[in-house]
């Protein structure tokens, strides 16, 4: 009788311990948050009287919207200078040369 009432009292005592563990769990975020510095990419673009400065977290995203803003600017009939500025090991020119296709490419098309 008295190993069946201490055992009683060791499981109730430890119950609580685990419903508080399960409790954390459920209250804990499923997904993490995402880092504040995630913006690798910084691409300005500076014509007559105009400056847009875009900010990318990958080459993909930046040379998509780097592509619709030269596009918008050439629709317009202004030339555009712009200037990349990108982490330390990535690789910059390879979008810089693909923005310069996407250059020529509207400046034959005018």
């Amino acid at each position: 009788m008295r190993l069946l009432s201490s055992l009683l009292w060791f499981v109730s005592r430890r119950m609580p311990a685990r419903t508080q563990a399960i409790k954390a769990q459920r209250q804990s975020p499923v997904h993490p948050v995402p880092k504040v510095n995630t913006l690798r990419y910084r691409i300005r673009f500076s014509t007559h009287g105009h400056e847009r400065i875009i900010h990318a977290s990958d080459e993909r995203e930046a040379a998509l919207k780097a592509e619709a803003i030269l596009r918008n600017f050439y629709g317009q009939l202004l030339p555009v200078n712009y200037r990349i500025e990108a982490p330390v090991g990535a690789d910059a020119t390879r979008l810089a040369k693909y923005l310069d296709d996407v250059t020529r490419e509207l400046e034959m098309s005018v």
